[in-house]
This record gives C-alpha cells, sequence and structure tokens, in this order.
C-alpha cells in the first residue's frame, strides 16, 4: 500500500490516519493514472477507511460513535449513515457502489470504471473529511515500497 516504509509508527495514532489516509490518495491516484485500476481503487478504499477514522477521532463528540458494542471500530458504511444523519456530509457520495467497486478491484476484477465521476464524488467526500486538499510538501518524502 501506499503507506509502506514513510509512516513512523512511533507517531500519535490521530497522526497516523490522517498520514495514511492522504498517502493513500495520492498513491491511488497516481496508480490510476498509471492504469492499474484495482489497485488504485484498493488504495483510495483504504484512504477513505482511514479518512473516517480520522474524523470521528479528532472530535471528542464524534469518537464514542465510532466503535461497536464490542469496543471495535464499526464498518465504514455505518460511519458514513453516521455523519450524513449528523449532516457533517451530504449524500452525494454513493458509498455502497464505491464499497462494491472497491470488493471488485480487490478481486483484480475491475477493468474499467467511470473514473471522472466517481473521483469528483470521492474528492468531494475527501473535503468534507478534511483530506483534501492537502499541501505535498508536507507528507513524508519518498517512494513508498510498493509503487
Amino acid at each position: 500500500m501506499p503507506h509502506f516504509g514513510l509512516i513512523d509508527e512511533n507517531l500519535p495514532e490521530l497522526t497516523k490516519f490522517l498520514l495514511r489516509a492522504r498517502l493513500h490518495v495520492r498513491g491511488g491516484k497516481i496508480r490510476l493514472e498509471r492504469k492499474r485500476i484495482n489497485d488504485g481503487i484498493a488504495a483510495l478504499y483504504d484512504a477513505l477507511i482511514y479518512a473516517l477514522y480520522w474524523f470521528f477521532l479528532k472530535d471528542d463528540e464524534l469518537e464514542p460513535l465510532l466503535y461497536d458494542t464490542y469496543g471495535k471500530y464499526k464498518d465504514e458504511l455505518d460511519l458514513y449513515k453516521i455523519l450524513i444523519a449528523l449532516g457533517k456530509v451530504d449524500r452525494e457520495f454513493n458509498i455502497k457502489s464505491f464499497i462494491k467497486l472497491s470488493e471488485s478491484a480487490l478481486n483484480k476484477e475491475v477493468k474499467y470504471f467511470d473514473q471522472v465521476q466517481i473521483l469528483l464524488n470521492y474528492d468531494h467526500l475527501m473535503e468534507q473529511l478534511g483530506i483534501l486538499p492537502f499541501d505535498e510538501e508536507l507528507l513524508p518524502k519518498g517512494v513508498p515500497t510498493t509503487l
């Protein structure tokens, strides 16, 4: 994944999640440009998951809503529904379709997808979550071991 070898594991969890989300957005888009569709989608999916975790963890009022009854992180669909219900994000992003697309990508089954429309809506959501835009100069330097 786009963060291997670039994130200091001694950083606070909140910082690691933000860096991971941003590195995966960057890495996912690089992969898409290189026609590595499945790898690109998988990286963007990972970025979304960590963006959601980060968004909940950075807010004292939202943080308790991150966990299920067993103390584990809720899945991305549940987290997204919570954010919609609270008015933190709008409904422009079809997360269910993106999850299906991501599952297909993880199985290396995606040959084509509506990249322009999906990325437009994806970027809009990532802006609402505070992941985009970001300054490239603030991200760790170097090339991840998987690019």
